[in-house]
């Protein structure tokens, strides 16, 4: 997985957690800006800057963090959870048979 697949799934992990918020309306709250961290001259991560919120991914962590509007911490979401965000099923990988009347050569 690249980082900017990584970073999408980063995001549509915020706004599902937005979605399910009871204060949210629509266009009320989401992504104004991003903001690159950078800490000793090596990136770290990205901030979002919402219109009542705020949250940081850590990417050598791969934790996302929420803060309210008050600055507290109203939420944290590790690797897996953004990874499943917003999935109503986990997606399985199918892979085809082997035919039976072909013949199926080992390397040597």
């Amino acid at each position: 997985m690249t980082n900017s697949q990584r970073l999408a799934m980063v995001r549509d992990c915020l706004e599902c957690w937005l979605k399910d918020q009871d204060t949210y309306k629509e266009n009320d709250e989401s992504i104004l800006r991003e903001t690159i961290l950078i800490r000793n001259e090596f990136f770290c991560g990205r901030q979002f800057h919402l219109r009542h919120h705020h949250a940081i991914w850590f990417i050598e962590e791969d934790e996302l963090k929420i803060y309210g509007p008050d600055r507290a911490l109203a939420a944290v979401f590790d690797s897996q959870q953004i990874t499943t965000a917003g999935e109503s099923e986990p997606q399985i990988l199918r892979l085809p048979a082997p035919a039976q009347d072909t013949e199926i050569r080992r390397a040597a």
